[in-house]
């Protein structure tokens, strides 16, 4: 479950370059903006 987490989360905070999604952002985690938008329950995969 913890390893589901991380790269759900690692795919929403993806870096937007090219078309579609980008690569992962492996550290969304160190982001402070990530992390306030997490608290707010902001977003979501797909």
């Amino acid at each position: 479950e913890r390893a589901k987490r991380y790269v759900t989360e690692a795919i929403r905070h993806a870096l937007p370059l090219g078309h579609g999604r980008g690569p992962t952002n492996h550290f969304f985690h160190l982001d402070p903006d990530a992390a306030l938008l997490e608290a707010k329950g902001a977003g979501g995969v797909g």
